[in-house]
């Protein structure tokens, strides 16, 4: 018995959406604008060891000058890597603001990475406008934000999926790496803050 190439072609629309939903169901995305799943979420990324120093940052300020790492020492600092089109990015911003608020005035730095491919255009007094800076005017971000457009940030903190944070102590080491959106603000992860505000 042969197949009409009708039937044929419903048979392989069938298949080819039966996959996509699939692939749906388990988060699957590729990276820019959908939810990534990962199954390691909440597990240390690779080379970002508990008590290792943190890789170095140097960056571009959303309203200019250069943000680094290293001026930080002696604080405690979170950094955040994430992106506008990235839906668990957006939803954990709130939290991280409000963690801000919180403890800016004790010492912590937030230095939220944005990777966006083209955050926006240069102005003549070194801000950049554009998608970011919509952004953090929409959310009311008080925080430095710093943009990577190139990706570097990423490739120091092998960073895969967005968002990840990182946790940074008063020393520059490495206290936790977290995959994934947070509520910040929120225990266990509130209790994280606080044990790393509390370190010496």
């Amino acid at each position: 018995m042969t197949l009409s190439d009708r039937t044929r072609d419903f048979l392989v629309a069938g298949v080819f959406m039966a996959v996509v939903a699939g692939l749906l169901a388990v988060g699957w995305a590729d990276g820019r604008g959908g939810e990534p799943f990962d199954p390691r979420a909440g597990m240390p990324l690779e080379g970002l060891e508990t008590g290792s120093r943190a890789p170095s940052l140097e960056l571009p300020r959303l309203n200019g000058g250069t943000a680094t790492l290293a001026s930080l020492r002696g604080r405690p600092v979170i950094v955040n890597i994430w992106a506008t089109w990235c839906p668990p990015c957006v939803r954990e911003m709130p939290s991280l603001q409000r963690v801000y608020e919180r403890f800016g005035g004790q010492g912590l730095e937030i230095l939220a990475v944005a990777v966006d491919d083209v955050p926006g255009v240069e102005q003549p007094d070194g801000r950049v406008e554009g998608i970011v800076s919509r952004f953090v005017d929409e959310y009311g971000l008080t925080f430095p934000v710093l943009l990577d457009p190139t990706g570097t940030t990423e490739r120091r903190y092998g960073t895969e999926y967005l968002p990840t944070t990182v946790l940074i102590d008063r020393r520059g080491r490495i206290v936790a790496a977290e995959i994934g959106g947070r509520e910040w603000d929120r225990p266990p992860y509130l209790d994280m803050i606080e044990a790393l505000m509390e370190e010496g």
